[in-house]
Parts: C-alpha cells; structure tokens; sequence
C-alpha cells in the first residue's frame, strides 16, 4: 500500500470513528470505536513504521497490539 493510499484510508478510519463516536454512547459504540482504532494502528505499523517488509516485527508488534485492544475490549463490555 502506498503511503497516499495509507493516509487516505487514515483519513476514511478517523471520520468513522468520530462519526461513531458523535452518534451515541454505550457499549457497542465504544467496542466499534476501539476496532477502528486498532484498524488505524495496524496501517500506521505496516506502512509507516514499514513492518509491513519484516514479517517477525510484525508478527510480535500484532500479538502485543492484539492483546491490548483486547483487553481494552473486554473491560468496555464489563465495565
């Protein structure tokens, strides 16, 4: 992916997000907000950071970011 074409979709995942984040509150809002976010991160690290060319970065940068935004997840749903 391009870096033109990397901002864009930035661009397209911000506006969702503060689209969704502008509609209501609840749980399944804050749980769509927080993919979009990871969604984000995962363009930001594969082609700004360039992980996207060294697969064992990208890996474990995936396991850590992954078991973030789960986290995150499941405290939005309990709490």
């Amino acid at each position: 992916m391009s870096v033109t074409k990397a901002w864009l979709v930035l661009v397209a995942l911000s506006l969702a997000s503060t689209g969704m984040a502008a509609m209501g509150q609840g749980r399944l809002f804050v749980v769509v907000v927080l993919l979009l976010a990871w969604a984000k991160a995962r363009v930001v690290l594969d082609v700004y950071l360039g992980l996207q060319h060294v697969p064992g970065w990208r890996r474990g940068f995936s396991l850590g970011l992954g078991a973030f935004m789960v986290a995150l997840i499941g405290l939005s749903v309990v709490g």
